[in-house]
């Protein structure tokens, strides 16, 4: 009797409604959504706020800032052109002569990752910026800047 039990038992279980499993199944594998595919993998040090392509030089400036302000630096590296400029204010090269010779991009980008490393907070606010040349797929600027930046002591 305990083994016809078991057995009606099982043959009920075996009822389970397999055609609708099934149809589930294929629905959820064409659909190309699955739980056992992997992820993108994000972008080395690319935390921070999102990149916004920039279509009008107020994006650019908004790149830049959030670049810095989030202390990742990956934005504002993303929106310097390889013909980056440094063009330092006379009094800064009066003060400091021969500090801004060969300022290059390579230059930029080794001097602001220094700056954000021990930084816990950078605030920086471009002044007026000025488009001097506008291209079909470049433009430059002129933008003096403030920095505003607080280090754990």
């Amino acid at each position: 009797m305990s083994r016809l039990t078991r057995y009606a038992r099982f043959t009920h279980i075996g009822t389970f409604n397999w055609p609708a499993l099934v149809a589930v199944l294929l629905i959820l594998t064409t659909v190309g959504c699955s739980v056992f595919d992997p992820r993108e993998a994000e972008i080395p040090g690319s935390s921070g706020t999102p990149f916004v392509a920039p279509v009008v030089p107020s994006l650019v400036f908004s790149n830049m800032k959030s670049g810095l302000e989030d202390l990742t630096g990956v934005n504002y590296e993303k929106s310097l052109g390889d013909a980056f400029t440094f063009i330092p204010l006379p009094k800064d090269v009066a003060s400091f002569p021969g500090a801004y010779d060969n300022w290059t991009k390579a230059v930029e980008l080794e001097v602001t990752n220094k700056i954000l490393a021990d930084a816990t907070l950078l605030l920086v606010a471009f002044i007026n910026p000025e488009q001097i040349r506008d291209e079909a797929d470049f433009a430059d600027f002129r933008a003096p800047y403030e920095l505003a930046v607080t280090y754990s002591s």
